[in-house]
């Protein structure tokens, strides 16, 4: 246990020497902008970027090539054992089950956000959602065995989600290098310090001294989605790289 856990302090330490290396190495490369004009959002969704800053470019590809092959992998993998020798009454109740399971756990997942939204949305000026979202999670950690189940909305108390990226965004933070992460994927500079803000505040610190469970939690559900993203960003793509980049930096840009 000694040493899966050293393991993922160095993993820390990794993830703050990239960053601080993105902070130290402003020109390191050029963007691409003439690409990123071909891969915008749709119109309804906001404006298209023509100029994303991605001064690691470089050894931005060579992570995002490196993701590629292991998404490619992962899904194949999935996709055997959905499709592995069973019969399909049994195929049907065990993907049922597993649909289940799984739903439950990203309740509890979820759950565990609340107490971020009350910090975020103090932080933002919005006391009434702080209070709201603080009701929340204290009837649905308890009535709600964990989170499990939304008694809280039941009740009336609708969510009122916020993050922090939205919080620094506020406090007049610009999204800063693009960087791509190994499993994780596409983020940027201010993404990346609201995430570990997330983690850090995420209550499982205070029943465990082991602070890699919080993490992987709360990217949990960060890694089956870029799985999925996966065969979006490859279909129909000149550069998928550029696709990539210009979706986050859009979805950003149309979501501040």
């Amino acid at each position: 246990m000694v040493f899966k856990f050293g393991r993922m302090n160095r993993f820390f330490l990794t993830f703050f020497a990239l960053v601080s290396l993105t902070l130290l190495t402003p020109c390191l490369g050029k963007t691409t902008e003439e690409l990123d004009t071909l891969f915008s959002y749709p119109k309804t969704t906001g404006t298209a970027v023509t100029k994303v800053y991605d001064p690691m470019e470089k050894l931005n590809r060579r992570i995002f090539k490196m993701n590629s092959l292991l998404f490619k992998y992962l899904k194949s993998s999935a996709n055997k054992k959905l499709f592995q020798g069973t019969s399909p009454r049994k195929s049907q109740t065990g993907q049922k089950s597993a649909n289940s399971a799984k739903h439950l756990f990203l309740n509890i997942v979820d759950n565990l956000s609340e107490p971020s939204y009350v910090i975020n949305h103090l932080l933002q000026g919005n006391p009434k959602k702080a209070v709201i979202e603080f009701w929340r999670f204290f009837i649905n950690s308890t009535l709600g065995i964990l989170g499990t189940f939304d008694i809280a909305q039941t009740l009336g108390l609708e969510k009122k989600a916020t993050s922090y990226r939205k919080t620094l965004t506020i406090y007049g933070m610009k999204n800063g290098p693009f960087i791509m992460f190994p499993l994780f994927g596409a983020t940027s500079l201010r993404n990346s310090i609201a995430a570990l803000l997330e983690i850090l505040t995420n209550p499982l610190n205070l029943v465990t001294q082991h602070k890699f469970i919080p993490f992987i939690v709360y990217n949990y559900s960060r890694i089956a989605r870029e799985i999925d993203y996966y065969s979006i960003v490859f279909e129909n793509s000149i550069d998928p790289y550029v696709k990539s980049r210009t979706f986050l930096i859009n979805y950003d840009a149309t979501s501040e």
